[in-house]
């Protein structure tokens, strides 16, 4: 069933068949509860602006989502996801990435960082494949 969202991610309409609003601590995120593995048939919701935690522990995920522009926060967003082969691009205006791939073992490259991300703290810590660093 289609659900609207207005609050502290953003504004936007999600199918609760494949996102779930849960609150972590002192905050809410949208965690994927989808079964796909292939990110190109995941349709993260227009007008979300935080992202954290979104795919995290997403074991089975192998190609991630394209993030939709207007995305500000992508925290943790695919920590754990440990078949995680690619990543996705990084739109401009996202301004942290903090641990974004933390333990994401199958990466081999990393994608570019737009110049408003603030923080990268741990973005790849735990990725053991990567073969290629961002600049």
């Amino acid at each position: 069933m289609i659900k609207k969202y207005e609050g502290e991610l953003g504004i936007f309409e999600y199918d609760d068949a494949d996102f779930e609003i849960k609150k972590l601590v002192n905050t809410y995120y949208a965690c994927y509860i989808g079964k796909e593995t292939d990110g190109s048939k995941i349709k993260i919701p227009k007008g979300i602006k935080v992202c954290h935690h979104m795919f995290a522990g997403c074991e089975n995920l192998e190609t991630p989502p394209v993030i939709p522009k207007g995305v500000e926060n992508c925290r943790c967003m695919f920590a754990r996801c440990e078949n995680l082969i690619t990543t996705p691009k990084i739109p401009d205006g996202v301004k942290n990435c903090e641990h974004m791939f933390n333990g994401c073992y199958n990466l081999k490259t990393a994608p570019d960082i737009p110049e408003g991300v603030k923080n990268c703290s741990g973005m790849f810590w735990n990725c053991y494949g990567l073969e290629t660093a961002p600049e």
